[in-house]
């Protein structure tokens, strides 16, 4: 059977959620019992943020502050 679901991810980023991103979708997938659809849709969503989230990142220098 096809499962379809609308699911927010929530993405936190900094200390105590400074920075908190929401994405609202729409993901799909294949499932052949009750077990499959509880456990797919965690695939799914990880399986999403694989093939859709990228990142670029750079080393800096952090300036200390004299005291």
């Amino acid at each position: 059977m096809r499962i379809t679901k609308n699911v927010r991810i929530q993405f936190n980023f900094g200390e105590d959620d400074e920075d908190t991103y929401d994405v609202d979708l729409q993901i799909s997938w294949e499932a052949s019992n009750e077990t499959e659809v509880r456990t797919a849709l965690d695939e799914a969503v990880q399986k999403w943020i694989r093939e859709n989230v990228s990142y670029t990142w750079e080393e800096v220098e952090v300036e200390e502050d004299d005291p």
